[in-house]
């Protein structure tokens, strides 16, 4: 199996869809039935799932509930690619194998606010660096053009990384090109956008080119995730290619192995 079929087939292995409209309850709330499907057939523990909410189901608060209980949920308002407001909703669930599980999803202007864990994640940034930390468990270091990708990835006593990791690439009749700091032919500098940050996940977003010579640039856009529960990061990389020059995509990243000198 190749690592974009890996990659689509991590993506759906938790499904969350919704499976009743909204409908009404007093003091103009509404409520919206979600259900939540592990398909691959393993036990997960704390596993991190986000979805956008319904596009007509505005409200200033939400909660998030499970068999009558409240779960801990984030809910983040991020702009949409058509410019329109849309909320992103994350939690933490343990399902088992083949498992389904059904919550209600309370939207409205009244009422108490959801409950949300009290440390996790956060984000910084500054001199040309974003930082993305779960102390003291995990930090993630970038440039704010993705360069190199992460710059970083270090706990209280290890380094993860050796620096300087050539980063992201496409492959184009035997060619490697990675990933630079000018968007398109403008030469203007991209720059990573904050797309939400919370203390269950932050997100980070980029709309860069990939220059293939002098006068061919491709559209590209970055949308990553890093969730609190699992120290890894979710990358969605979508490149515009409509004449099919793009024969591979991918990553170099120089990993600081046991037993590496340097």
């Amino acid at each position: 199996m190749n690592r974009r079929r890996f990659l689509e087939t991590s993506a759906g292995l938790t499904s969350l869809g919704a499976t009743s409209q909204t409908s009404a309850l007093s003091a103009g709330e509404r409520r919206l039935a979600l259900r939540l499907t592990e398909t691959a057939g393993i036990r997960r523990f704390g596993y991190p799932v986000s979805t956008q909410l319904p596009a007509d189901l505005s409200a200033t608060r939400f909660r998030l509930t499970k068999d009558g209980r409240e779960v801990p949920a984030q809910f983040r308002a991020v702009a949409r690619p058509d410019g329109r407001g849309a909320v992103v909703l994350d939690f933490n669930a343990s399902p088992g194998p083949y498992e389904v599980e059904n919550y209600v999803l309370i939207a409205g202007d009244h009422g108490p606010p959801n409950s949300e864990p009290r440390a996790g994640m956060s984000l910084n940034s500054g001199n040309g660096t974003i930082d993305v930390s779960h102390r003291p468990y995990i930090t993630y270091s970038m440039s704010e053009d993705l360069t190199g990708f992460l710059r970083s990835v270090r706990n209280s006593g290890t380094e993860f990384l050796k620096p300087n990791s050539p980063g992201l690439f496409v492959g184009s009749r035997g060619r490697k090109t990675y990933l630079d700091a000018t968007a398109g032919p403008t030469a203007k500098p991209a720059r990573v956008q904050v797309a939400r940050k919370g203390p269950m996940a932050a997100g980070l977003g980029l709309d860069h080119a990939i220059r293939l010579d002098q006068k061919s640039h491709l559209a590209s856009s970055f949308a990553m995730a890093f969730p609190s529960s699992k120290s890894w990061v979710e990358v969605l990389w979508t490149i515009a290619d409509p004449e099919n020059r793009i024969d591979s995509m991918g990553l170099d990243l120089d990993l600081r192995l046991e037993g590496n000198r340097s």
